[in-house]
């Protein structure tokens, strides 16, 4: 599973879930496509009594949907939400050559809500979570996750992991000793005296812990 992941890894970073959208979205898609693939059949004579330009729209409706069939199956597999232990990743596969990556890193990720609509989605067990993470205007929203509140837990649980290990770091640094030690107007003093020494690329990398890239690329 790792060699097909749409991201690197970095260094100690493991994956905890890769989901992919629930398999009644695929499954009521290509339900469509075959019911269209199926019609030329019902009407092989009429068409074939129009000699080329019959054969040629049996063999057009024929190929539309072998290519959009393989497309839309495509797409759903390579549309996947990934739990990593530093991370998560939403890959959204548009087309064939079309992708969008959002990535959000722990520090930055706020709540997750969860929402199962209707009575499809409750019998399937599927539904939609919407993340909130700093710098984001909007909610990240992924749709058709199966069983959402699963997976919300564990990103839940990945953050609070992550963020616990990194507090404990912290915690044990002289540094932070020093710096919670002192009055208010030390703290503001001495980030002062930070912001005059380092320039603005490296303050914006200081408060987006291990980004070294923008949470969203686009690939075409």
């Amino acid at each position: 599973m790792k060699t097909n992941l749409p991201i690197t890894l970095r260094d100690s970073e493991t994956v905890l879930l890769v989901c992919r959208e629930h398999w009644l979205k695929l499954a009521g898609t290509i339900l469509g496509i075959a019911i269209i693939f199926l019609l030329p059949f019902f009407f092989l004579a009429p068409l074939f009594d129009l000699g080329v330009i019959g054969i040629a729209v049996f063999g057009f409706v024929i190929f539309c949907c072998a290519f959009y069939a393989i497309r839309e199956y495509f797409r759903w597999d390579r549309t996947q939400l990934v739990i990593t232990t530093a991370r998560l990743a939403y890959v959204d596969q548009q087309g064939l050559v079309t992708r969008l990556i959002v990535e959000v890193f722990y520090p930055h990720l706020l709540d997750v809500e969860q929402q199962t609509k209707g009575v499809l989605q409750t019998l399937g067990k599927y539904g939609t979570l919407y993340i909130r993470a700093a710098g984001r205007p909007e909610a990240l929203v992924v749709a058709n996750v199966p069983k959402p509140a699963a997976v919300r837990q564990v990103l839940l649980d990945a953050r609070d992991a992550s963020l616990g290990s990194r507090t404990q770091a912290t915690k044990g640094s002289w540094w932070w000793q020093r710096f919670t030690a002192m009055e208010p107007v030390e703290q503001q003093q001495m980030l002062e005296r930070l912001f005059s020494k380092v320039d603005e690329s490296t303050m914006r990398d200081l408060f987006r812990p291990g980004v070294s890239s923008p949470d969203t690329d686009v690939t075409e």
